[in-house]
């Protein structure tokens, strides 16, 4: 068998759609070109399915988020203690 030759012998057929699948997405291909290229019948299977943020993503994003905030914040908030509430 060919799986096995190449050592490849516990991979599914579709465990090289769902890599090619990520890897498109990855690659930026936009979602409905990959779902008009594997056939899904809605965009939502490949989103919710096949999309899968990696590590350095959510780490970009999350540093895209903390310049952000920081950002927006020109200097720290005080707090003063003690003082009465005048709302």
């Amino acid at each position: 068998m060919i799986r096995t030759a190449l050592g490849l012998e516990q991979m599914r057929f579709h465990d090289l759609r769902h890599t090619a699948v990520s890897l498109l997405l990855a690659l930026g291909v936009p979602p409905h070109v990959v779902r008009e290229i594997v056939g899904h019948s809605d965009v939502k299977v490949t989103m919710t399915v096949y999309a899968h943020g990696n590590l350095d993503e959510k780490a970009a994003a999350l540093t895209q988020l903390s310049t952000a905030v920081t950002g927006a914040l020109l200097s720290p908030v005080a707090v003063n203690e003690g003082q009465e509430d005048r709302s």
